[in-house]
């Protein structure tokens, strides 16, 4: 594929110059894309094109590896959130071998029990401290 990528764009370039030449702008000002074309070329500060992206010559992309392990309830929240979308106590709880409620301790101060929820439900302190502040700390209280 990138064989292709490339010889794609040679041809391209050959005809109508680098995709960030002013003309080509022109050309592509009312395609909203555009910007994104443009990121396969690496530009100077002065906009003179240097050279080609990684993608036509590395791999830039990789395939997903599932975490298996973590040792700290700080380290399993990003993967909890990325993976699972929200806090999932008994996906962290897997992760480190530690009960939920060790987890939950853990996170005090970053992660909030969202009031009155049954089953007990939590989110992270951005979420918990956006809208209402005043009735979450109330319904904590």
């Amino acid at each position: 594929m990138q064989e292709n990528l490339n010889r794609l764009y040679d041809a391209f370039t050959e005809k109508y110059d680098v995709i960030n030449d002013r003309g080509n702008y022109l050309a592509f000002a009312s395609d909203e894309s555009y910007f994104l074309l443009c990121s396969v070329e690496v530009i100077d500060d002065e906009g003179n094109f240097k050279r080609k992206t990684d993608m036509f010559s590395k791999m830039t992309i990789k395939p997903h590896c599932a975490v298996t392990s973590l040792e700290t309830a700080s380290e399993v929240l990003a993967p909890s959130i990325g993976e699972k979308v929200h806090i999932d106590l008994d996906y962290m709880e897997q992760l480190t071998d530690k009960p939920q409620a060790e987890i939950i301790k853990d996170l005090k101060g970053v992660i909030f029990r969202v009031p009155n929820s049954d089953p007990a439900k939590y989110v992270t302190s951005d979420e918990y401290l956006s809208g209402n502040v005043r009735r979450n700390c109330q319904d904590t209280a």
